[in-house]
């Protein structure tokens, strides 16, 4: 969850320069100029996330492993 929002800021001002390119300059073939923008641009953004991300996986993956963890050891009570 932290890392959506910056994402997705950055992701939306690419857009909306490739809208403008595309609105301006109708002879340019938007996805050229797409792909030759967002795959440097997704690179560049996982490059500057990765050092985040093992915590923020332990986090998001935490919740899931109390509960298998707890469903393991809990012994089934017989009435």
């Amino acid at each position: 969850m932290l890392f959506r929002s910056p994402v997705l800021i950055v992701y939306l001002i690419v857009n909306i320069a490739q809208a403008v390119i595309v609105r301006v300059s109708p002879q340019l073939n938007l996805f050229s100029v797409g792909f030759a923008l967002f795959i440097p641009l997704t690179f560049f953004i996982l490059w500057g996330l990765l050092p985040q991300m093992p915590a923020a996986i332990e986090r998001a993956l935490e919740p899931s492993f109390a509960l298998i963890k707890d469903g393991l050891t809990r012994t089934p009570t017989v009435e």
